[in-house]
């Protein structure tokens, strides 16, 4: 099975001070910025990918890294993730509230996984596509506070933003996870203007 395809975010302030962090994923932007064969080739890679860890006795959900090169438009898998990604659970609850209930025989990716670990066939089931929604965290960086302060938090969750939050000493480690309905991206590297309201109210409070 092939879960939905994500754009990864990664190095964008004030989310984070270094460039090559992954600070999110937005589930529409790839559908907006990708060519179908763009898409096929990714399709591509990933079942091959797949196929290849089946064969070794790999079991449950693995992800794939990869980008495209801006000249050229080239597919090139980049890392092959052999673990549950992290996106995983905030993506089976997008699927889920984006599923209609009448419909039928559809999955999420961790239900998928968890049907792979426990050994259960899921050939008469597939994995419900998504489209829409994202999410962005905020990483601790040298001369930021160990927590969120609750101004932040208010300003967001009036923007209808689900917050998960955390408190760490450590450089690097997550404080804020921003969970969306709705796409935070409007091209690489670009925010749309749900992504600004983000920016700036981080900027401002914290």
């Amino acid at each position: 099975h092939l879960g939905p395809l994500s754009y990864q975010i990664t190095g964008m302030a004030p989310f984070t001070n270094h460039a090559f962090a992954t600070i999110g994923n937005d589930w529409e932007l790839p559908h907006k910025i990708l060519s179908y064969e763009q898409m096929a080739k990714i399709k591509e890679i990933t079942h091959a990918v797949g196929r290849k860890m089946q064969k070794q006795g790999w079991r449950g959900a693995f992800g794939v890294d990869i980008i495209t090169e801006q000249k050229t438009g080239n597919i090139y898998l980049l890392e092959i993730n052999a673990r549950q990604p992290a996106s995983v659970t905030y993506e089976s609850n997008l699927q889920k509230k984006h599923t209609s209930k009448s419909a039928k025989n559809m999955m999420t990716t961790f239900e998928a996984h968890i049907a792979a670990l426990a050994g259960i066939s899921t050939k008469e089931y597939r994995v419900t596509p998504l489209k829409k929604g994202a999410q962005v965290l905020v990483r601790k960086t040298e001369n930021s506070q160990n927590t969120i302060p609750e101004k932040t938090k208010k300003s967001l969750e009036k923007i209808d933003l689900t917050l998960i939050v955390s408190e760490k000493e450590i450089v690097g480690n997550e404080l804020l996870r921003i969970q969306s309905e709705e796409s935070l991206m409007q091209a690489d590297q670009r925010f749309n203007e749900k992504g600004k309201s983000i920016v700036k109210i981080i900027q401002e409070t914290l």
